[in-house]
């Protein structure tokens, strides 16, 4: 039986700057006091001070002085960070808060009542307003996007058609998550000390898709995300995107297996011929090369049905797929 409430979760690397300001934005929330919470903070294999401030800042606000745990996850990484802080919580509700995030004053007691409110969300996020030391480039509109910066949605509702939220500020349930990750670990490495790698936000958005639930959007879920100087100079953004580009090439194969299981049987059957046709042709004139990856990925997805050019990654999001279904 799970608790009913909600587990705020801080992972840390090297956060010591960081976590004074989002630690009080947490302290100074909203919550009724029907709502139970918890503050979660984990170390992921800092070297400066992180788990020392951790434990100050804390210790300063009464409403946190019962509700916290700092723990620490030597496996250096976002993904173990993250899944250790779940793996230590108590309530059905979960809460990734980046060190760098200031939630609004209402941000957990809103995620709660969404959460709670409809069993098909899976998972809800909100907007963000940026916030520098410094003066933002004249390029930052035009990227603001990958830093989690802006509106995720032009209004409040579902959002399954974008197939991801952002992981900051991203408020989900709990059991969905442990069942996303049970049976098949991410294939996809995020954050990795100061490696610029991603996609891990997304992976977990669209396993909720596979399992038939839906993604959602509030406006009134508010927060600032603080962008540190160093962030915003072309190199930093050069590495930024560069680490989503690599992600993408596992991404769209999720979004072809949520793409295909939203398909009826006559569609899915449809489907299968034509590229199968397009396969087979191609052989008989001796022109594999006119056929791609990607083909041989949606046969597989829709059929199991092997190809040389099938790749490991289809393969094992379809193995995904068949333990994903909730007893």
């Amino acid at each position: 039986m799970e608790n009913k409430g909600l587990s705020v979760i801080i992972c840390c690397y090297n956060g010591a700057e960081r976590l004074p300001e989002t630690i009080k934005h947490i302290a100074l929330q909203d919550v009724p006091s029907k709502i139970s919470w918890e503050l979660i903070i984990v170390n992921n294999n800092s070297t400066d001070n992180t788990a020392e401030v951790a434990l100050s800042e804390t210790l300063k606000y009464t409403s946190l002085s019962t509700r916290y745990k700092i723990v620490n996850e030597p496996n250096a990484g976002l993904s173990h960070a993250r899944h250790k802080g779940v793996a230590v919580s108590k309530y059905e509700h979960i809460i990734f808060c980046d060190d760098d995030n200031w939630l609004g004053e209402n941000y957990l007691t809103t995620a709660y009542e969404i959460l709670s409110g409809d069993e098909k969300i899976a998972a809800v996020g909100g907007q963000s307003e940026a916030v520098s030391d410094i003066s933002f480039p004249d390029w930052w509109e035009d990227y603001k996007g990958g830093y989690a910066v802006g509106k995720q949605a032009e209004t409040t509702g579902d959002v399954s058609y974008r197939k991801f939220l952002w992981g900051s500020g991203l408020a989900f349930k709990k059991k969905l998550f442990l069942h996303a990750f049970n049976k098949l670990p991410s294939l996809l490495s995020d954050r990795k000390g100061n490696e610029l790698t991603s996609g891990g936000d997304s992976e977990i958005c669209m396993r909720f898709l596979l399992m038939g639930y839906k993604l959602y959007y509030s406006e009134a879920l508010t927060f600032k995300h603080y962008i540190e100087p160093f962030r915003l100079s072309w190199s930093y953004r050069k590495n930024l995107f560069d680490g989503f580009e690599k992600s993408k090439y596992i991404l769209n194969i999720y979004v072809k297996a949520i793409t295909i299981e939203r398909y009826s049987n006559k569609e899915k059957c449809f489907l299968f011929v034509k590229s199968l046709l397009k396969v087979l042709i191609a052989k008989l004139l001796n022109r594999s090369r006119f056929y791609s990856n990607a083909e041989a990925d949606q046969i597989y997805l829709i059929s199991g049905f092997k190809l040389e050019k099938t790749s490991n990654c289809a393969k094992e999001i379809r193995s995904l797929i068949n333990g994903l279904a909730l007893k």
